[in-house]
This record gives C-alpha cells, sequence and structure tokens, in this order.
C-alpha cells in the first residue's frame, strides 16, 4: 500500500519574525547535535505558533542549514501538512519520520515549544 504524504501549501517567511528566530534555532541545535550524534538518528524540532520547524528526513545535523529545515502547519484535526517553500533545494527534502510523534506532542502539550532527542552512541550503550 503506497505510503500517503501530506498536501503541501506554500509560505513566505517574514524577516525577523518568530518563524525565522525558530529556523535558526532548529539550525543552532542541530549543531550542537553534531558534536555528539555521529549519524542522522534522533530530531530537533521547535514550534511557532501552529508551524513546526523540524530537521529532515536522512540529513547529517552538521548539514542542517537555515535553507533545508522543513516546516510542517499543525492542523487542529491533529494532521499536518508539509509548507514549501520557494527554495529550489527544499524541494527534495521530506520532513523527518517523526514529525507526526512531533506535532502530536506539540498538539497535546501546548506548553511544549521544542523538542530534541537522539539516539547517541553512550545512551544506546547503555540503555
Amino acid at each position: 500500500m503506497a505510503k500517503k504524504t501530506p498536501e503541501t501549501e506554500f509560505v513566505t517567511i517574514v524577516s525577523g519574525s518568530a518563524e525565522q528566530w525558530a529556523r535558526n534555532k532548529v539550525v543552532w541545535a542541530c549543531n550542537e547535535m553534531a558534536k555528539i550524534v555521529s549519524d542522522t538518528h534522533g530530531n530537533v524540532s521547535m514550534r511557532a505558533g501552529d508551524l513546526v520547524f523540524i530537521k529532515p528526513s536522512g540529513v547529517l545535523y552538521s548539514k542542517v542549514d537555515y535553507n533545508n529545515i522543513c516546516i510542517v502547519r499543525m492542523k487542529k484535526d491533529g494532521t499536518w501538512t508539509q509548507v514549501k517553500l520557494d527554495e529550489p533545494e527544499y524541494e527534495t527534502l521530506r520532513p523527518s519520520v517523526d514529525t507526526p510523534h512531533h506535532v502530536r506532542i506539540y498538539r497535546n502539550n501546548p506548553e511544549i515549544k521544542a523538542i530534541c532527542h537522539t539516539h547517541t552512541t553512550h545512551v544506546v550503550a547503555h540503555a
């Protein structure tokens, strides 16, 4: 059975906006994660209103930058839609496979503004 993908929409990120700030914070967190995670395992996201900025699937933490953060819009019914930006490299990126979990956490816990989880070697070895 084919996997259903969310519909897409287009959005403009306004310079100096909360969305731009959130996007920058996800990049910063991914750069920090690159110091302790050797692959793509785990995820980082941040919420700004009904938008979630999340690390793209399959991208190394050290390769995450402002232009490749995936953006999804949370809908009131608990589903989400990927937001498309007018940036050429963005066309091939997919949000993390953990996006539904992040959206559910944000939707059910509005006080939570950011999520970071990983599978670092030391934690996995300890488990």
